[in-house]
């Protein structure tokens, strides 16, 4: 699927472009001198790492241009990668009326830890409260 992708930087000024790694670049939006979004195209299916190898992600680069011609030449890396999937969690029920309690295994597939601090799982016990946010601990890349 696309994504759009928020680029932080210094000197942007319209039009700008995008162009992730080799594919069709695209033109950016909401550019300010220090901001700017791009969105990433989806994986061509020829590219997508397959189910029957252990490859999950592919690390690329992303380039900018003023005028669609003349790209960056340091090329900022990007990776692409295979959204996780969870298939169980254990325990599987809990009161429901109460903030989740204890250790809860998460198994998967395509866990990765990208940055500890951004790993979580979040809890909707109540419809008419927020979901609670917890830190989650990556155990392999098939269990939280």
């Amino acid at each position: 699927n696309e994504l759009l992708v928020g680029l932080v930087g210094i000197n942007f000024a319209g039009p700008m472009w995008c162009r992730w790694w080799d594919l069709q670049s695209s033109q950016a939006m909401d550019i300010t001198p220090d901001f700017m979004r791009c969105t990433a195209p989806p994986l061509p299916k020829d590219r997508i790492p397959s189910n029957l190898t252990l490859i999950d992600s592919l690390l690329y680069y992303l380039e900018v241009s003023p005028n669609d011609q003349d790209w960056t030449r340091y090329r900022r890396a990007h990776l692409w990668y295979r959204e996780p999937e969870v298939t169980h969690i254990e325990p599987n029920s809990t009161f429901r009326t109460y903030s989740p309690q204890g250790d809860f295994v998460v198994r998967g597939r395509y866990f990765r830890l990208l940055d500890p601090t951004i790993v979580k799982c979040v809890w909707l016990y109540d419809t008419n409260l927020p979901p609670e946010r917890v830190d989650a601990e990556l155990l392999a890349p098939d269990v939280l």
